[in-house]
């Protein structure tokens, strides 16, 4: 555990996860086995990682967002979205309700 991080109530952090520094988490969140959050991560309330997910660094997770892959380094992921696939170290939109990601 890093240090300055914000862990709200009812969230649950499963075995052998690596939390960095100047991290939020947001109400109810799963952070599921073996995950690694790194330095300056937001996530939003009702966020769930799937075990051995990677959120990389200044990455912003929106409400109700679930990750089953590795996240890169300042991504913003839209609320309400199922991230199936490795995301680049790029700024990336992913906009759930129209299942499409937009660079900005």
């Amino acid at each position: 555990m890093g240090k300055g991080n914000l862990i709200q109530s009812g969230s649950i952090i499963d075995n052998y996860c690596v939390l960095k520094n100047n991290i939020s988490i947001g109400l109810n969140c799963t952070i599921g086995h073996n995950s690694i959050i790194s330095n300056h991560v937001t996530m939003s309330g009702g966020v769930i990682t799937n075990g051995g997910s990677k959120i990389g660094e200044k990455s912003f997770l929106g409400m109700g967002a679930v990750i089953y892959a590795n996240i890169g380094k300042n991504c913003k992921i839209a609320p309400n979205v199922s991230i199936l696939e490795k995301t680049q170290n790029k700024e990336i939109i992913f906009d759930g309700s129209k299942n499409k990601k937009f660079k900005k």
